[in-house]
């Protein structure tokens, strides 16, 4: 799980600051993760170390023995260790004090958490993969203080198998794989994400013209990642695997106004393998985790604007590679399980170039690695979920040559800004400036600035202001 710094919220409008946080890598080093926590594992006895994310990033190794089967997670001011398998805690860690370990809590005997997301300082959902729902937990305490149904996913199990979360303004996304245990766990469910209400603790109906309280239905099967929210593309990320062997899987955007899935923007079999991590960056590129045929790893790279394969950053033989995650400075975690030399291995984005000439080591092999940075918010001031009466959608088509059109949502009589901007923060084109007289109005963007000259191939934004709320829309322009 990741905590790749987010700098929606942290910093306000003027919006050319605001765009260089998100898109500028070189112009967020105020949000630059100042350490990383590594959980490594022998699945006998475990214990979790950190690390400095500046060079020469210097470990601290065996902090705490915990869970010999758990994973990093976090939300808001919240980090722990999720004690998986036979284990059923939350072992939380304070990362002001050398990641000390400042609580430790039961989950339930059997429950096997997954994932937990904070909705206030005393309120957090943990997701349990051998129960069909949601529990509710005081952090501060450990107090169980209810639950939330999901059965109504469960299948002919009995089970929804629910796993990653995020918390997107006050909803909260889980994702429930869904799959069939008495055929060996196969992905042959419709997988799904639920929406919960962190203001009520009640499921948010995504469908309501349909009978019942409706879910996202995704794309692809089993969804094997952490859901993660881009705070560029201000949506979510989900990949999944499907059945391993089969290439039937891949990553899609979830939005989480409109709580639609968009369907997939890179597949397996463009990737050439079963998906296991995923991570964005900043521009087009995607990185991913996969396994071939025979369950070798391998690191790949991809363009998600083109739903193309660029090529591939590391190979191993066998099982290794376990997880990857992304900081602000453009560098690449590459958590590495190889027999002789198991460790971390560091790359610079977006060409992929390796900045470590060996593994950096940990002793027990690596498991899991999470940033923690500086511009993650606390639940009372987490990213908020854009409002539905004002919103730009994605243009079409996209990437597009000469040009692209896109849509504008705002109630009728409201006054809007509508600009396009470079990647970094540049003004090139103002659109619109004025009272929009209808509730969706069109607006086309010829690939040229205010000045009438074609702009050049690359990535740009389509900004909607109105008063302090500010929505951006990525477009792809290639001559």
């Amino acid at each position: 799980m990741s905590i790749n710094p987010r700098c929606v919220g942290a910093i306000k409008p003027p919006l050319i600051a605001w765009l260089i946080c998100l898109v500028d890598v070189a112009a967020i080093s105020i949000c630059g993760a100042e350490n990383a926590v590594v959980y490594s594992t022998d699945f006998t006895s475990a214990y979790y170390s950190s690390m400095s994310t500046t060079s020469p990033y210097s470990p601290n190794i065996n902090i705490t023995l915990t869970c010999a089967d758990g994973v990093l997670q976090s939300s808001g001011d919240l980090l722990a260790v999720v004690g998986r398998f036979a284990c059923d805690y939350l072992q939380f860690l304070d990362p002001q004090n050398g990641f000390a370990t400042t609580a430790q809590w039961s989950t339930g005997n059997g429950t096997n958490p997954q994932d937990f997301v904070s909705c206030s300082p005393s309120k957090i959902y943990v997701s349990l993969y051998e129960r069909d729902f949601l529990l509710i937990m005081n952090p501060q305490t450990g107090q169980h203080l209810g639950q939330i149904d999901i059965s109504a996913w469960n299948d002919s199990d009995g089970l929804p198998e629910a796993s990653s979360m995020v918390r997107v303004g006050d909803r909260v996304f889980v994702a429930l794989q869904r799959l069939d245990r008495a055929a060996g766990y196969a992905a042959s469910n419709t997988s799904y994400i639920i929406v919960i209400d962190c203001n009520t603790d009640t499921l948010v109906d995504v469908d309501p013209v349909s009978p019942g309280v409706q879910a996202i239905a995704l794309s692809a099967r089993n969804p094997f990642d952490d859901l993660t929210y881009d705070p560029v593309r201000q949506k979510i990320s989900v990949a999944c695997a499907g059945n391993f062997g089969d290439l039937d899987g891949g990553v899609e955007w979830i939005d989480p106004v409109t709580l639609q899935a968009e369907g997939l923007f890179i597949t397996e079999a463009v990737l050439g393998g079963d998906l296991n991590r995923n991570r964005m960056y900043v521009d087009c590129t995607g990185y991913a985790i996969i396994n071939d045929s025979s369950f070798n790893t391998k690191l790949v790279q991809y363009d998600h604007c083109n739903g193309t394969l660029l090529g591939t950053c590391r190979s191993t033989t066998g099982f290794n590679l376990a997880d990857i995650e992304i900081d602000a400075s453009g560098v690449l975690y590459l958590v590495e399980r190889d027999l002789v030399t198991p460790g971390v291995r560091l790359y610079q984005l977006p060409a992929c170039n390796e900045i470590t000439t060996i593994p950096l080591s940990f002793g027990l092999a690596p498991q899991d690695l999470l940033l923690v940075g500086t511009c993650e918010p606390t639940p009372s001031a987490a990213v908020d979920a854009p409002a539905p009466e004002l919103r730009v959608s994605h243009n079409q088509p996209d990437p597009f040559n000469p040009s692209t059109t896109l849509w504008v949502a705002a109630p009728a009589g409201t006054f809007v800004v509508v600009d396009v901007v470079d990647v970094r923060g540049r003004h090139v084109q103002r659109l619109w400036e004025g009272v929009l007289h209808q509730v969706n109005q069109q607006f086309e963007w010829d690939g040229r600035n205010s000045a009438g000259i074609a702009a050049p191939s690359g990535v740009y934004f389509a900004v909607l202001q109105s008063g302090t709320a500010t929505q951006t829309e990525r477009m792809t322009l290639i001559r």
